[in-house]
């Protein structure tokens, strides 16, 4: 399989992760070289130790305060797994980046190769609509695609940070969380701690199941609560900590660090 090698510039901020392109070791005619670049798909694998060892010292040349990683591929799938952001690129003629996609000024694209200046989304569905917005504002023949990045911080949509609620229609018309289903029959909890926890694109597909499915309750999506509510205290509870119903989906490295 081979050892992948990637690193963070600096773990003093919030960065991307770049990954080790290509790497030319110095030769008696020519000088050494190292390409990086910032998709996981693009990064060689290497199998001698002395070339790793190579590799290693020049990113510490390039970037002083990098954090480096060597392991295989499928180690840092599994540790980087919720790190994964998406932007919007514009290509050049040989498929390669030429851009990301920075902000729209009335309806023009403004592109940016500075990846902290980049609109960072944090759900893919998300990211794909805007990039097919931009494809038709940006006319025919535009070259505009996703590319998925890492970043040194988790992307807490894509961990289980929400949860839903059910109000039933009949009776008592109690308000309580859900915890799964039984042959299409909603089984309910008494308390927060106890609900079912839901990634965003996991809570979006439930919440539309059972509002088609079962309609005999008043569904709503709530992010995970810090204490452990139970519901008849679930009111007041999220009046007395203005509990946010807003969802971040973009925004950009060097917003983070300011």
């Amino acid at each position: 399989m081979g050892t992948i090698i990637y690193f963070e510039e600096t773990h003093k901020c919030s960065c991307v992760v770049r990954f080790v392109k290509d790497f030319q070791k110095k030769g008696w005619f020519r000088k050494e070289r190292i390409e990086y670049s910032l998709s996981s798909i693009e990064c060689t694998p290497f199998t001698n130790n002395e070339v790793i060892d190579k590799v290693c010292e020049r990113i510490r040349k390039d970037y002083p305060n990098a954090k480096i990683f060597c392991t295989e591929r499928l180690e840092f799938e599994k540790t980087f797994r919720t790190h994964k952001v998406w932007v919007i690129c514009t290509y050049d003629e040989k498929g390669n980046v030429a851009g990301y996609l920075s902000h729209v000024a009335g309806k023009r694209a403004m592109w940016t190769n500075d990846i902290d200046d980049a609109e960072i989304s944090f759900d893919l569905e998300s990211a794909s609509a805007s990039s097919d917005n931009i494809r038709k504002l940006c006319g025919l023949g535009a070259r505009v695609g996703l590319r998925s990045v890492y970043l040194n911080l988790v992307n807490q949509l894509l961990t289980p940070i929400m949860m839903i609620t059910c109000t039933s229609k009949r009776g008592k018309e109690e308000t309580k969380y859900f915890a799964r289903l039984e042959d299409n029959r909603l089984r309910l909890v008494n308390t927060s701690d106890a609900a079912r926890r839901f990634t965003y694109t996991e809570v979006l597909k439930m919440f539309e199941h059972l509002q088609t499915h079962n309609k005999n309750f008043l569904y709503a999506v709530l992010p995970v609560f810090k204490d452990n509510v139970h519901y008849k205290n679930l009111e007041a509870y999220v009046k007395e900590k203005n509990v946010s119903l807003m969802v971040q989906m973009t925004t950009k490295l060097k917003w983070i660090n300011r």
